[in-house]
C-alpha cells in the first residue's frame, strides 16, 4: 500500500492499527519494538514527506511526535563490497548497537553466514558454515549482536 500504513497481531492475526494519508505516500514504515511509535519516510509517485526526512508519529495520539530532517553530502559514496553467494532475497541484518556494529550476510558458498565488524572492516571476517542449503533467514539478537541465529530453504 501506498498511501498509509497497517499494523497486525500476529497471533491470533488480527488488523490493529490503519491509517491512510490523503496527501502523499510512504516508502518506508518501521514500528518500534510494540510500542506507539512508528517511523515514516515518503515515497512513491506523491511523497508525503521527502527522502531525508524521517517522521515518527505516534500512533496513540494519531499525530506527528518527531520530525528529523538529514543533510546529506552531495554524493554518497559505496564504502565496502562483500561477496555473496547468489542472493535473491537480499540477506542481511545489522546489530544497531554503537559499541559493536555487525553485518552478517551470506557467504559466497550456500549455507554460509559471513560476520563482520564495521568498526574494523580490516579484520578478517568470520565464517561459519550454517547450512548445507541456501539460506532463508538471518537473524541478530538485536541490542548486542552475540548471537546468530540462521535458518535455510530445506
Amino acid at each position: 500500500m501506498e498511501d498509509g500504513f497497517r499494523v497486525y497481531n500476529c497471533d491470533p492475526l488480527k488488523e490493529k492499527e490503519r491509517h491512510d494519508f490523503q496527501d502523499g505516500g510512504l516508502a518506508h514504515v518501521e514500528m518500534l519494538f510494540r510500542c506507539n511509535y512508528l517511523a515514516l519516510v515518503g515515497g512513491g509517485l506523491h511523497p508525503k514527506y521527502p527522502p531525508d526526512k524521517v517522521l515518527i508519529w505516534d500512533d496513540q495520539k494519531k499525530q506527528e511526535a518527531i520530525s528529523l530532517q538529514f543533510l546529506l553530502p552531495s554524493e554518497p559514496q559505496q564504502l565496502h563490497v562483500f561477496e555473496t553467494s547468489p542472493n535473491p532475497k537480499g540477506l542481511c541484518v545489522l546489530c544497531p548497537n554503537s559499541d559493536n556494529s555487525v553485518l552478517a550476510y551470506p557467504g559466497r558458498r550456500p549455507g554460509e553466514v559471513r560476520l563482520v565488524d564495521l568498526a574494523d572492516t580490516e579484520r578478517r571476517h568470520l565464517e561459519v558454515m550454517a547450512h548445507e542449503a541456501p539460506l532463508a533467514c538471518i537473524a541478530l539478537n538485536l541490542l548486542q549482536g552475540t548471537r546468530l541465529a540462521t535458518a535455510s530453504v530445506k
